[in-house]
């Protein structure tokens, strides 16, 4: 298989080599491109068209967080990891809902960053477990705050696609789901497609947001 290519768009430039050093070592990641300010990202994710976006939150002349709409028109498929300080669950909720798949700090390890880059590549969000629960009531505050739930009437699901949807509701990756369920990974994806073209949505976050009548 190709390996999946990640644009670097990080500061400082020490923390973006020291990135990039350690990604070359990967066998299934290969690093196309790095980026030290907005305007410099955006012209590469339009070029390049990466797997993976790793994007500093605090990028030079343009917020990763406000960047986050135009990635999204620029290069739908590129996936979007953003790197930043601590952070509330409001504003890496605010982030998941612009298009980002996921968040880790500056602190995380090689060893993490790798996995998260994978994990994210494979369709999942990556957000720490705990903060995950967090960041799914944030949701569905907000949602109902401005918008009241969004509901779907509960036939149009079967028992096994709302079994589905409460493990992501849960915070649970696929594999997770799947073990839980007694399925295979790949079953849980199917299952997932299925109910995101039922539900009329495009995306895991979007069901956070759904109300099953």
């Amino acid at each position: 298989m190709p390996p999946i290519t990640v644009l670097i768009a990080v500061e400082p430039a020490l923390l973006r080599v020291g990135i990039r050093l350690f990604l070359a070592k990967q066998e299934d990641l290969q690093v196309v491109g790095e980026a030290a300010d907005g305007p410099q990202m955006l012209r590469l994710v339009e070029t390049l068209h990466p797997d993976i976006l790793l994007l500093d939150l605090q990028l030079p002349e343009g917020s990763g967080l406000a960047l986050l709409p135009q990635l999204q028109v620029r290069s739908p498929r590129t996936y979007t990891l953003l790197l930043g300080g601590m952070l509330d669950d409001a504003l890496i909720a605010e982030a998941l809902q612009q298009g980002a798949k996921g968040y880790v700090p500056k602190t995380v390890t090689p060893d993490e960053l790798i996995k998260a880059i994978r994990k994210t590549y494979a369709g999942e969000l990556w957000v720490r477990r705990v903060l995950l629960t967090q960041v799914v009531e944030h949701l569905r505050h907000q949602a109902q705050a401005q918008h009241g739930p969004l509901v779907v009437g509960r036939e149009t699901l079967t028992a096994r696609e709302h079994e589905i949807v409460r493990g992501v509701r849960q915070g649970l990756t696929n594999k997770q789901i799947a073990t839980q369920l007694g399925i295979s990974e790949k079953t849980v994806k199917t299952y997932l497609s299925t109910i995101f073209r039922k539900l009329r949505v495009g995306r895991r976050v979007q069901l956070l947001r759904t109300s099953l009548a």
